[in-house]
């Protein structure tokens, strides 16, 4: 790894550092009764102790080690770099279909084009302006449904049950 790739590394290791820090801080000072953020951080700092907003909590009732700074820091950077993955491989895909049935392309550019001017004029893209754009999702959950970027989404039971013989 070149020394500029390892000091943006390290940059990027110490920014998540510093949030992780005054976010423990903060969750810390907090008193239990007192309702937290239902936002990923705060999910991994309290997973598997008295303050956790998990929804799913131990089959055994026991509470298991509680996250390390460090495991937080690579379950975050996980989740920023894993997302531009999927949405860069879905924009991949995306793009191989509308090459490969044009007239699907064809009825995607005639939605878009009243929305976003032609000229190189700046302009503001609206939530309204997004909403109206419903070929394109259907587009876009149409290709994810034909080849998810995303296979595999671990879920887990909140109760024992039996399929097909297994426990």
């Amino acid at each position: 790894m070149s020394i500029s790739m390892l000091k943006n590394r390290n940059y990027v290791f110490e920014r998540f550092d510093e949030i992780i820090k005054n976010r423990r801080k903060k969750i810390e000072k907090m008193p239990l009764d007192k309702d937290m953020n239902n936002d990923m951080l705060t999910l991994l700092f309290t997973t598997n102790t008295t303050k956790s907003i998990a929804k799913i909590k131990a089959l055994d009732g026991k509470l298991l080690k509680p996250m390390s700074d460090e495991k937080i820091r690579i379950n975050l950077l996980e989740a920023v770099l894993g997302g531009t993955d999927t949405t860069s491989n879905l924009f991949c895909l995306i793009t191989y279909y509308l090459c490969k049935y044009p007239h699907v392309k064809q009825k995607m550019l005639l939605e878009i084009d009243p929305i976003f001017p032609k000229s190189s004029e700046k302009f503001h893209v609206s939530r309204n302006d997004i909403s109206k754009l419903k070929y394109c999702k259907a587009i876009i959950k149409e290709t994810n449904r034909i080849i998810p970027v995303a296979i595999f989404t671990p879920r887990c039971t909140v109760e024992e049950c039996e399929f097909a013989g297994y426990k």
